[in-house]
């Protein structure tokens, strides 16, 4: 069983709950032979135990694997899931090092998804605390280590040297900071079923202009989520194509918004409506159909 101590700290402000951890699955042996997965899997197991004691050293551990092998082994999406839910944690030594994981998560993915993503689910004193630091994070994250399947594609250092070229080499490529989607970060949202419960195709049929924006507004909202779950919008997008050309105006935009919002959440799930939908977009219609960002 292996101790934690001897790591490279980029935040001076932040130290682990401990210098020396013992940990029930050691996370950079598991990575190192090239199950990530596993040593993902056990961490988060860990880090859901009741017991502080237990929980400290299990996120010390993924913080020290996060900046040794980097966001490919350690998948941001996991760590993203399991911090909200350890920001409101009654023992203030996780708070703190799920504060540190945060941090080290920026200089890997960035700092604009992180807080995107996480501050709407923080309580503000820690907002505030994370504000004040983020400003320190500036360094570029790579990795020290890497996994046993990447060392074993490494070709042997003569061989190496003699396939080097006056071009950039693999080396600095794979050190060039790595660019995250946010959509691919969080989880898809169901927004069919809520819809369904909103009274949504009563509105949209209802004689009232004003009914009709109501329920198409729901939409909106619903479909304002990052990422949305594929699933049958055929019906929906129907709708909205008559609706684009309603008689009144604010129904007509409102329903703009709300493609336009489909569009962004569904992205390529969203490819066969484009195509259905464009051409009444396209339209010289009542409603400014450019003044919508539309994404096919």
């Amino acid at each position: 069983m292996l101790r934690y101590g001897f790591w490279m700290n980029p935040f001076p402000g932040y130290m682990p709950a401990s210098e020396s951890l013992e940990s029930p699955i050691d996370d950079q042996v598991l990575c190192a032979l090239g199950v990530p997965v596993a040593a993902n899997d056990a961490m988060e197991k860990a880090i859901k135990n009741k017991v502080a004691k237990a929980v400290v050293p299990a996120i010390d551990v993924m913080f020290q694997a996060l900046s040794e092998f980097g966001a490919k082994v350690v998948p941001p999406k996991r760590i993203l899931k399991m911090l909200p839910e350890l920001f409101d944690h009654q023992d203030q030594n996780v708070r703190a090092s799920s504060k540190g994981l945060t941090l080290e998560l920026c200089r890997w993915i960035g700092k604009d998804p992180v807080k995107s993503i996480l501050f709407e689910k923080m309580r503000d004193t820690m907002k505030k605390e994370l504000e004040a630091e983020l400003v320190n994070v500036t360094v570029t994250a790579r990795p020290s280590r890497k996994i046993r399947a990447e060392q074993d594609k490494e070709p042997e250092p003569e061989i190496a040297s003699e396939a080097a070229g006056p071009g950039p080499s693999e080396e600095s490529s794979a050190d060039a900071p790595q660019e995250i989607d946010e959509y691919e970060l969080v989880d898809p949202v169901d927004i069919l079923t809520p819809l369904e419960k909103s009274g949504f195709w009563d509105g949209v049929k209802a004689t009232k202009w004003s009914e009709r924006k109501e329920a198409v507004a729901e939409l909106t909202k619903l479909a304002s989520t990052k990422r949305i779950a594929p699933g049958d919008f055929t019906e929906i997008c129907r709708t909205l194509k008559k609706l684009v050309t309603d008689v009144n105006i604010a129904v007509a935009v409102e329903a703009i918004q709300a493609i336009g919002n489909l569009a962004r959440g569904l992205r390529t799930h969203f490819s066969g409506s484009s195509r259905f939908l464009l051409p009444v977009l396209l339209v010289d219609s009542n409603c400014n159909a450019k003044e919508i960002n539309f994404v096919p």
